[in-house]
């Protein structure tokens, strides 16, 4: 799927500017390429791994953020018995 900066603005709300420098570097890293239609420059994901690891890394910290969620939840529980 590719998309324009501007869809792409209007999909995550961030500001044009951002989305535009943030893609100049994903470009020049080669994870990201481009495909110029006119005036428009779509951007797809260069290589189908990266959503795969991408999937990858946020189970991990999703697993990671339900682990210290419920140890802070723990530790509340104690101090309140305290």
């Amino acid at each position: 799927m590719s998309m324009t900066v501007t869809e792409l603005t209007k999909k995550i709300g961030m500001p044009q500017v951002n989305i535009s420098q943030h893609l100049a570097i994903l470009r020049s890293s080669g994870l990201v390429s481009t495909k110029r239609e006119g005036n428009n420059i779509y951007y797809s994901i260069s290589n189908i791994k990266l959503i795969r690891i991408f999937d990858i890394i946020s189970e991990m910290l999703e697993e990671s953020f339900q682990k210290n969620h419920e140890t802070v939840c723990k530790a509340i529980e104690e101090t309140n018995r305290i």
